[in-house]
């Protein structure tokens, strides 16, 4: 597949300007919205760094959409578009010669990127619309692999693996991650979330009710035993998910292990941080200070002899 730009016959070079702007836009949206992931990528090859950031600028314009002040119905049809158009990108056909597109479809050519995980991307965030809330940890698990495992995956295509043996595995421990990813980040966003105009409860009803409590309860504080238990139990599930995927970079490639690394102990000090004082996630967003951030990836740098 090679990239190809709308109202043009040739498909563009490495040091085409359409083509650097492209992948400059993308690492500034990455930098600007992703500071965990950002941080991460330094570390990783230049190829692969490129390939990440715009697979993330796409992700923040889905995002972007699903988040807009419009009504439902309108912000649906954005992300049909949006669909339709990523697409036809896999498809090889011309794409728009601004934005991300050219940075994808230039990723795209370059690694084994499958269609298939955008399309679960953009199930997830038509879900986060339509319904937006969970009413077991069955719905919570698909969620969560729609929306980050599916990240995992195409981290997994673009580093690449070890061996050709380590492909099964290497996906499976992906998947893994992602969710252990994206249960960090509902533990962050809980607040942000449930006094959101369109609030939404990731964390199972049937888990509140477990517990004794409604996510009300929960952000005023107001059992606190209840809700104590509450959220080292979700705490404990996000640590459980680290440790299943803990092999995950054993299986695959060199390039990668680094990078890989580096978001997963960002990711995991997140996690760390909530659970020191769970009640504070309740209060404000949590988050790890730049520094902490560059210290960690100096810190798995060094590990590498990078």
């Amino acid at each position: 597949m090679s990239t190809r730009i709308t109202g043009t016959t040739q498909p563009l070079t490495a040091d085409d300007p359409v083509l650097r702007e492209s992948h400059a836009h993308c690492a500034e949206v990455t930098r600007s919205n992703a500071k965990n992931f950002y941080h991460g990528l330094r570390l990783a090859r230049a190829e692969h760094r490129r390939a990440l950031y715009a697979v993330y600028a796409w992700m923040r314009a889905a995002d972007d959409i699903a988040d807009r002040p419009a009504p439902i119905a309108d912000r649906l049809d954005a992300l049909a578009e949006l669909e339709a158009e990523t697409h036809a990108l896999f498809d090889a056909e011309p794409v728009r010669p601004d934005g991300f597109w050219p940075a994808l479809a230039d990723s795209v050519a370059r690694f084994p990127i499958e269609r298939i995980q955008f399309t679960r991307l953009i199930e997830g965030m038509r879900w986060d619309l339509e319904v937006g809330s969970c009413r077991d940890e069955g719905d919570l698990t698909r969620y969560c692999a729609r929306v980050a495992s599916t990240v995992g995956l195409i981290c997994t295509a673009i580093w690449g693996v070890r061996s050709p043996d380590a492909k099964d595995e290497a996906r499976r421990l992906a998947y893994l991650r992602g969710q252990a990813f994206q249960l960090t980040n509902i533990l962050r966003d809980l607040r942000e979330d449930l006094t959101a105009e369109q609030p939404r409860s990731y964390l199972p009803a049937e888990s509140y009710a477990a517990f004794g409590i409604t996510p009300q309860t929960l952000l005023a504080w107001s059992d606190p035993d209840a809700c104590q238990a509450f959220m080292r139990h979700w705490i404990d599930r996000a640590r459980l998910e680290y440790r299943r995927s803990r092999n995950y970079e054993l299986t695959i490639a060199p390039a990668g292990l680094a990078a890989s690394s580096a978001m997963r102990d960002i990711y995991r000090e997140l996690l760390e941080q909530i659970a020191r004082d769970p009640r504070a996630a309740l209060q404000a967003r949590v988050s790890v200070p730049t520094s902490r951030k560059v210290v960690l990836a100096l810190k798995t740098a060094r590990s590498f002899g990078l």
